[in-house]
């Protein structure tokens, strides 16, 4: 109800409506920021963030624009005062403000003398607020006298309830009523999404709206060095003064040599531009306003003809100051050419009369009255058929986009592009239908830096992120081409990991090894000659030093083996108590044993591998368990007989007599003690 009230407020007191006076510019500009603030704290206020408000008591001013007719006069007189003498621009410029200049209105919001932030008073900050909102949209003559009555109405029903309370039981099947938006919910939304103040563009946003343009007499060292001062300089270069006013980079300042435009040297500096924008205001301000009234003239005549005979556009690839004129005369004879057919239709203004094989009408911008009927006479008969053309070729690019907004849906491309080449729209449906194909398996991929481009030969560019298919390729190809890519990429990272692993690993080695060094006190002399061979015998004194029961194992030379010093010498044996005991242990081990363990020679040197296997002592453990489970087996059975001898009997492990030292017999029945 108060959204097309609050959208015209906003734009009545919209700062840069008053750019032609600053001292009005800053007074909205502070009032905005503080309503904004107010805002802001009643709507968290409501929603149950309970905070001290910026002030109980807040005078607002603004300047508001006035209407054609006179805005302002109806408002009462007590808070409005006559602003200050209209700007020389202004007297100038606009017709409309020669009449009457900006109103200043005021108004407070007040809160009561109790007020506190508890849960009691989050109704009355909501009224408090809606009142002080009505009174602003009162004065800035933005409501009525019904819808303000209806306001007020609301805050007084919620008065009313809040403070006695309907009593009805909620019910589980009782629906909840959504209450109405309220005039301080419809003021924050206003705010937030239909009016802000809005920053100073970056030079990337410029550059992609085409508002930076280059003359073509400049070297590329010249535009990169301009671009270097825009793009250090652009926050100070009072962007709102020429907003919507594409910048030509030249070798000189001038003003509409382009309409509606500004050229500047490529070497200025911020002072210059400044300068310049302050000498020649007015001559940009009337420069921005020829140019926006015949953008609105040309977009008006445009609206008009296309409304009456039912055209989809009317485009123009010749002048526009040469296309205004046909225009003007094709909204002269609307009904004429309604009546020779000419609808449902797009027609083009260029530099002479054809036909497109879409469809599409193109006229001359030479074209006058006199020619007007005479030319539509010879397009009569060829109207039918160019119609059904334009239906056909609607239908194919309506079913082109569909194809490729799907694609963009499943896939998520960073671009599609399949207008920058000449191709057929049959070709181009392909192309899209093809895409939209392969589109849910190429969906598992980040395609988010990648471009698909409709061109005449595939090429692939991963770094520059573009891809070029032509209109009739093989959707599956592409597809396994592109696992393959994906194989080949995950192997190649899988051997850099695995590399990087390794050297990880080698480093951390060669680490372990400084540090083992390191407490050896070792010192690797490399600088002298033979400094490996010294080195080494160093380590081995060292060595030999610090290992002294080693030292039978050293060679002694680095050069040749002595066989004497690397054998084991017999002091190394094992001492026993007796003979006994070191007759016991060796039958243990096996001593006295016959060479044959379970059929197998071993003692042939020329098997030593096996041999190893067979005499290791696990090994022949796991033999024995197996020999003594079969005999566990087969106990009480008469036939219990072997036929060769098995590796049990061989090494007597079975003889309870034969026990190696340290294995207790234990007698059944007992445990032993702690």
């Amino acid at each position: 109800m108060y959204k097309k009230a609050l959208h015209s407020f906003f734009l009545k007191v919209h700062p840069d409506f008053f750019h032609h006076n600053r001292s009005q510019q800053l007074v909205n500009e502070n009032s905005v920021a503080r309503l904004n603030e107010l805002l802001s704290w009643a709507k968290a206020f409501k929603s149950g963030t309970l905070r001290p408000p910026p002030a109980t008591s807040i005078t607002l001013a603004f300047y508001t624009k006035p209407d054609d007719g006179g805005v302002g006069e109806d408002a009462p007189g007590g808070n409005q005062q006559r602003a200050a003498p209209s700007s020389s621009f202004s007297q100038g410029g606009f017709k409309a403000e020669k009449s009457s200049s900006p109103f200043l209105i005021e108004s407070t919001f007040e809160l009561a003398d109790n007020f506190t932030p508890d849960d009691a008073h989050r109704g009355s900050v909501e009224r408090s607020v809606n009142k002080f909102l009505r009174d602003l949209l009162r004065r800035a003559a933005c409501i009525d006298g019904i819808t303000e009555s209806i306001s007020s109405a609301e805050d007084a029903t919620a008065e009313r309830a809040e403070a006695r309370p309907l009593r009805r039981r909620p019910g589980p099947h009782r629906r909840k009523v959504e209450k109405p938006k309220s005039l301080l919910d419809e003021a924050t939304e206003s705010m937030t999404l239909q009016w802000s103040i809005t920053p100073a563009p970056t030079l990337d946003e410029l550059m992609e709206a085409d508002q930076i343009l280059f003359a073509r007499e400049l070297s590329p060292l010249q535009s990169a060095s301009a671009l270097h001062t825009l793009r250090q300089h652009l926050g100070e270069l009072r962007y709102p003064a020429w907003e919507s006013m594409p910048l030509i980079i030249s070798n000189e300042f001038n003003i509409g040599e382009v309409a509606g435009t500004l050229t500047i040297p490529w070497d200025f500096t911020p002072l210059q531009f400044l300068a310049f924008l302050a000498r020649n205001d007015k001559a940009i301000l009337h420069c921005r306003e020829a140019a926006m009234r015949f953008a609105n003239t040309l977009e008006q005549l445009i609206s008009e003809i296309s409304h009456e005979l039912d055209l989809d556009d009317i485009l123009i690839s010749c002048s526009h100051k040469d296309a205004i004129l046909v225009l003007q005369l094709l909204q002269r004879n609307k009904e004429l050419l309604r009546g020779y057919g000419l609808t449902d239709l797009t027609l083009e203004i260029g530099t002479r009369h054809a036909m497109r094989a879409n469809g599409v009408v193109i006229i001359s911008c030479e074209l006058t009255a006199d020619e007007l009927r005479p030319w539509l006479m010879k397009l009569q008969p060829k109207l039918a058929l160019h119609k059904r053309l334009y239906r056909i070729s609607k239908q194919l690019l309506e079913a082109t986009m569909w194809h490729l907004k799907e694609f963009r849906t499943m896939a998520e491309p960073g671009g599609i592009d399949a207008f920058n080449n000449d191709y057929t729209y049959a070709q181009r449906l392909e192309w899209a239908k093809e895409l939209f194909r392969i589109g849910s398996s190429l969906a598992p991929w980040d395609w988010k830096e990648i471009t698909f481009v409709l061109a005449p030969d595939v090429d692939v560019d991963w770094a520059k992120g573009l891809i070029a298919l032509p209109y009739n390729f093989n959707g599956d190809a592409f597809v396994r081409y592109v696992e393959e890519v994906q194989h080949e990429a995950k192997r190649r990272k899988r051997e850099e990991l695995l590399e990087d692993d390794a050297m990880r690993r080698q480093g951390a080695e060669d680490k372990r090894q400084q540090e083992h060094d390191e407490e050896l006190m070792v010192q690797a002399d490399e600088n002298k000659e033979s400094g490996e061979k010294l080195s080494q015998d160093y380590l081995r004194d060292m060595y030999r030093r610090t290992s002294p029961h080693m030292e039978e194992y050293l060679a002694s030379s680095s050069h040749r083996v002595d066989t004497l010093s690397v054998e084991r010498p017999l002091s190394h044996a094992v001492t026993f108590n007796s003979d006994a005991e070191a007759e016991d242990q060796l039958k243990w081990e096996g001593f006295y044993a016959d060479p044959y363990v379970d059929q197998v020679p071993t003692g042939d040197l020329d098997d030593v591998a096996h041999t190893f296997m067979l005499t290791n002592r696990w090994h022949r453990e796991e033999a024995a368990k197996k020999m003594l489970e079969q005999l566990r087996d087969s106990y009480g059975k008469k036939s219990r007989r072997f036929d060769y001898q098995k590796m049990g009997d061989v090494l007597e492990i079975n003889n309870a007599k034969v026990q190696p030292k340290g294995f207790p017999t234990i007698p059944r029945g007992l445990r032993p003690t702690q």
